[in-house]
């Protein structure tokens, strides 16, 4: 998590030093990025929730059995 916090400041500081229209592009940009961060966090946690319910319930994925 560091290394997002740091690469978010130093892209937030190079941006400060560009034009207004430039600066909300970019804020556009990170807002984008934070939002495909948390769906795929969401979707990773998902299917890791979603896999053990699989193991606990004793079948054998993709089968009846």
């Amino acid at each position: 998590m560091t290394r997002d916090t740091k690469l978010a400041d130093e892209i937030l500081t190079l941006a400060s030093a560009t034009s207004l229209d430039y600066q909300e592009h970019v804020l556009d940009v990170v807002k984008a990025m934070n939002f495909t961060r948390n769906v795929v966090q969401r979707e990773f946690e998902s299917h890791e929730h979603f896999s053990e319910m699989i193991k606990t319930c004793g079948r054998e994925p993709g089968t009846n059995k």
